[in-house]
């Protein structure tokens, strides 16, 4: 079955075209989030133009009221974790965040403005460095958040407590157990703030997608650092790259080294997709390279 477009205001969009950005998911989980957002659009008296791209766990939708006025409208798929984001976005909100307008419980449904341009930081073609300050910018403005109800830390890094042969996931589990060990005040950091999650906005930039974590706030650049998938740097770029975070955000450097390492890691032996795994396998050995540079 597919999506129900009928009430959509751009009447170019087919059933193929809507299709195929969902087609990894069965059509029913689909059609669900989408009757959900038409109930929505109802509700709050939207417009509903169609789909965007880069979606990968919700349907996301353009909108407009009746002043003509842009929207984002994001129903999260059913079982999924961006089912549970909702009060981190709320949190991100006006702090690097992109704003929440409305929501709905029931759903993890979110109403967000359209960001313009809302093209993503690798687009830019940005050198290193330029790339690693806006990321830095946009951190330092997350970090303004109070600390709420997320994942810890430690549930996220249970798979590396498990029982393995991997000579990187020893080591990174090593890493973990230190830094857990003398770990500062945990905070809400987005979890996720990576080349593609970063838009820009105006004259500014805008983190999406933020999975929310309770960690040390050192861990919040891990996910740039094995970025971009799937040409992540080799380990002279790490090393610079690591050493201008910690230059912006005046973390300890052998604190974002670690992170970095250890959530590298888990993500080249937790990945399904082939392509992004050796991708991450490879960043993880790039940054392992440059340890003794970072940790005594």
């Amino acid at each position: 079955m597919g999506l129900d477009i009928r009430h959509w205001s751009r009447k170019d969009w087919s059933l193929e075209q809507a299709n195929s950005i969902y087609s990894a998911w069965p059509a029913s989980v689909v059609n669900a989030a989408y009757s959900s957002a038409g109930d929505l659009a109802k509700r709050w008296h939207l417009s509903i133009e169609g789909p965007l791209p880069g979606a990968t766990c919700s349907v996301v939708l353009a909108a407009r009221d009746k002043r003509g006025v842009e929207f984002v409208l994001k129903v999260p798929f059913a079982g999924t974790e961006e089912c549970d984001s909702l009060p981190v976005m709320v949190a991100f909100s006006e702090h690097g965040g992109v704003s929440v307008l409305r929501h709905d419980k029931a759903t993890g449904a979110v109403l967000m403005p359209r960001l313009r341009p809302g093209r993503m930081l690798i687009d830019f073609g940005l050198d290193e460095d330029s790339s690693v300050d806006i990321c830095a910018q946009v951190i330092s403005r997350l970090r303004l958040v109070r600390a709420g109800f997320a994942l810890t830390i430690e549930r996220w890094f249970e798979e590396l407590n498990k029982e393995q042969a991997d000579p990187l996931g020893l080591e990174a589990h090593a890493v973990v157990s230190h830094l857990l060990a003398t770990s500062p005040p945990a905070k809400l950091v987005h979890g996720d703030l990576h080349h593609f999650n970063i838009l820009s906005h105006g004259d500014t930039w805008i983190a999406i997608d933020p999975k929310g974590v309770l960690a040390d706030p050192a861990f919040e650049v891990a996910a740039f650092m094995r970025n971009p998938a799937p040409n992540p740097l080799g380990p002279e770029g790490m090393a610079r790259r690591l050493r201008r975070f910690a230059e912006r955000l005046g973390d300890p450097p052998e604190r974002l080294w670690g992170w970095s390492f250890a959530q590298t890691v888990l993500c080249g032996l937790q990945s399904d997709a082939e392509e992004f795994g050796a991708s991450w396998k490879k960043a993880a050995q790039a940054i392992f390279e440059v340890r003794g540079e970072f940790v005594d």
